[in-house]
C-alpha cells in the first residue's frame, strides 16, 4: 500500500476548511436560505466528485479527497448568514467564507415575499442573500440595531 501524501494534505486542506466554516455557522443567528437548484446544483457536482475520484485511480485516498471536498462546498454555502460581527458570505471568488462587519455595510436593499432577499452594499461589497420569510421581523430588528439604512424593493 503506496502512502498518498499529496493526497492526505489535500485531505487536511478540505477538512479545516470545512472547520473553519462549521466554526463560523456556529456564531450565526439567522442562517441563510439555500435555494432549491442550489441544492441540486451541489448534489450534480458531489456525483462528478465521485464518478471522477473512481475513473482516475479509484483509490481510497481519492475517494477522501472527493469527500472532503464536497464537504467543504457544502460547508461553504450552509454557513452563510447573519452573525453578531456581521454578515457571513460566499464572494464567489473562493470556497472560504467571508464576512462582511457591520460597521463597513451601508445598506441593505430588501425584496419581501415568501423568501426574503437582502442585496448588502458596503464599502468593499455588494452581495446578495436569502433568507426565510419567516425571519422578516428578526432580519429588521437586526439591520435597525446596526443602523443600517433599509430600503424596500418595489
Amino acid at each position: 500500500m503506496d502512502i498518498n501524501i499529496v493526497g492526505i494534505i489535500i485531505v487536511a486542506l478540505f477538512l479545516l476548511g470545512t472547520a473553519f466554516h462549521l466554526r463560523k455557522r456556529k456564531t450565526l443567528i439567522i442562517t441563510s436560505y439555500v435555494k432549491p437548484m442550489l441544492k441540486i446544483s451541489l448534489l450534480i457536482i458531489a456525483v462528478i466528485f465521485i464518478s471522477m475520484a473512481h475513473l482516475i485511480r479509484g483509490e481510497t485516498v481519492d475517494y477522501l479527497i472527493a469527500l472532503s471536498a464536497i464537504g467543504f462546498m457544502i460547508s461553504s454555502i450552509y454557513s452563510q448568514g447573519i452573525s453578531e460581527e456581521g454578515v457571513c458570505y460566499f464572494t464567489g471568488k473562493t470556497f472560504i467564507l467571508s464576512t462582511a462587519p457591520w460597521n463597513s455595510i451601508k445598506k441593505a436593499t430588501l425584496s419581501e415575499g415568501e423568501i426574503l432577499g437582502i442585496e448588502f452594499s458596503g464599502k468593499t461589497a455588494r452581495f446578495n442573500q436569502a433568507y426565510r420569510g419567516k425571519d422578516t421581523e428578526k432580519i429588521l430588528g437586526i439591520l435597525e440595531e446596526h443602523n443600517l439604512d433599509t430600503e424596500k424593493e418595489k
